[in-house]
């Protein structure tokens, strides 16, 4: 049986030029489905032209996107992060950084 491989990381689904910026298969939703299974608000879209991202990550009512809310609107604040261009470990919180590692692994395979 044919069969197709492609390396990826979960960054990849907050990454505005992810997943080869959105030209291959692009798995933003698997990243989004578990983080809905760990109790997070989650949403995603496309960016233009571009790879689909999460642009939308909250719990609790409170955004872990900096320079978002947590309704996925953008905010007054001034973000010292950038969504799309720097890596989530710099702004997600270590705990869901750790589980994220855990659960999107060097041996994790997807059948599509």
């Amino acid at each position: 049986m044919p069969q197709f491989t492609q390396w990826w990381e979960w960054q990849d689904a907050f990454h505005k030029f992810g997943f080869h910026d959105g030209d291959e298969w692009v798995g933003t939703y698997l990243v989004a489905e578990y983080l809905e299974k760990l109790g997070y608000d989650v949403e995603y879209d496309g960016w233009g032209m571009h790879n689909t991202t999460i642009t939308k990550l909250a719990k609790d009512g409170k955004s872990l996107l900096p320079g978002y809310n947590a309704d996925g609107t953008a905010s007054d604040d001034d973000a010292s992060h950038r969504v799309g261009y720097d890596e989530p470990e710099k702004y997600l919180p270590a705990d869901l950084v750790k589980k994220l590692n855990e659960h999107f692994h060097d041996d994790y395979e997807v059948s599509i």
